[in-house]
């Protein structure tokens, strides 16, 4: 876990997007969040962002 309250530290880069999960609008939402793990799996898979992992943060817009 990230204590250091910065988005980037010597083993992670953390991203935390916001998304429509829930709510009325969540049909939107639900591609992006699930692209955006998607490729944040495969760049990890090859050795993330400069040889740092990519983590997430989800965030929910919840818009109803």
């Amino acid at each position: 876990m990230n204590t250091t309250g910065l988005a980037v530290t010597d083993h992670t880069v953390t991203v935390g997007p916001m998304h429509l999960a829930t709510g009325t609008l969540a049909i939107n939402g639900t591609g992006f969040i699930q692209t955006e793990q998607l490729v944040i799996n495969q760049i990890n898979a090859l050795s993330g962002v400069l040889g740092q992992k990519i983590t997430i943060i989800d965030e929910d817009g919840a818009i109803d």
